[in-house]
């Protein structure tokens, strides 16, 4: 091959992205309160899932050792799914008051929660 015919060497990493450039152009993923609320996000659908999935497991397995195909499958997965709710709806309600206690912390001149509205208290 010809010398010159040959391209020019780019530098290395040239022309490429950086890895993450399209979330970047989205989100501000050096905010932590992204990375927080998506594995808040998956944690709770972990939840929903796993429940169900443990509830379907002990029915069909107790089915198959007591040899009453298919009510304790049914009652089992019926129970899954009530807990995976009741995971669900708990994870939310403390993901709520975690929300709007930093959302009054922020307001309320870097006060912590527990220190709100002390000083009317000893203003007498």
């Amino acid at each position: 091959m010809n010398p010159s015919t040959k391209s020019p060497q780019k530098p290395e990493g040239a022309g490429r992205k950086r890895s993450g450039s399209f979330l970047r152009k989205f989100f501000d993923i050096s905010d932590r309160s992204y990375w927080d609320m998506l594995s808040n996000a998956g944690t709770v659908g972990l939840h929903m899932v796993s429940c169900t999935v443990i509830g379907l497991a002990m029915g069909w397995y107790l089915d198959k050792w007591l040899d009453t195909r298919p009510w304790l499958t049914m009652t089992f997965l019926l129970f899954g799914i009530a807990a995976g709710f009741r995971n669900v709806y708990r994870e939310t309600r403390r993901l709520q008051r975690t929300h709007f206690d930093e959302s009054v912390y922020s307001e309320d001149s870097g006060k912590a929660p527990g220190e709100r509205g002390s000083e009317r208290k000893n203003d007498k």
